[in-house]
């Protein structure tokens, strides 16, 4: 964590303007390295270190930043304490004060969800899952206070690869 703070202030002070962080969850505290080199698992139980350093992270980065969008990509997980169990980011409640527009994307592997199509696999035209869809939420806003929530379709196979541009514009 503390590298990828150093090398987040230096890109933002060189000006550029967009940093994707992909993965946030995958950063690893410096407790888990001794002299550059990565500890054994048992010598690297400090509790709540990621989030310690990761809200850190985001405290000195906001101090330096002004004009460059930062994008962190994590995955969610499973938040068993409250009543009804819910989904959280990593990284504990700092990283989420931090964040000024949180996108929610999700997907299932259901077959409501899948995309299939027949495609040509080896002269033969097979019926797959070309794609899924895509549901996507604004859960938090702090730039203008709009919310809502909508799907795409995201293709991954077939003569097409990507986002459905045009149905994503006619659902609009």
């Amino acid at each position: 964590i503390p590298e990828y703070t150093d090398l987040c202030i230096d890109f933002i002070k060189a000006g550029i303007e967009i940093i994707v962080v992909d993965s946030t969850s995958a950063l690893m505290p410096k407790s888990f390295f001794e002299d550059g080199v990565l500890k054994e698992f048992d010598k690297t139980g400090q509790i709540g270190q990621f989030a310690k350093e990761l809200g850190q992270s985001c405290r000195m980065i906001q101090g330096e930043n002004f004009s460059c969008a930062m994008i962190h990509i994590s995955q969610v997980r499973m938040d068993l304490a409250g009543f009804r169990p819910g989904m959280k980011a990593s990284g504990g409640k700092e990283a989420g004060h931090a964040d000024s527009v949180r996108i929610k994307m999700l997907s299932s592997k259901s077959d409501d969800s899948t995309i299939k199509d027949k495609i040509n696999i080896g002269g033969q035209l097979i019926e797959t899952q070309i794609g899924r869809k895509v549901k996507w939420s604004v859960d938090k806003n702090k730039q203008n206070g709009r919310y809502g929530e909508e799907f795409y379709s995201l293709y991954f196979r077939g003569d097409f690869v990507g986002i459905d541009r045009a149905g994503e514009i006619l659902a609009f």
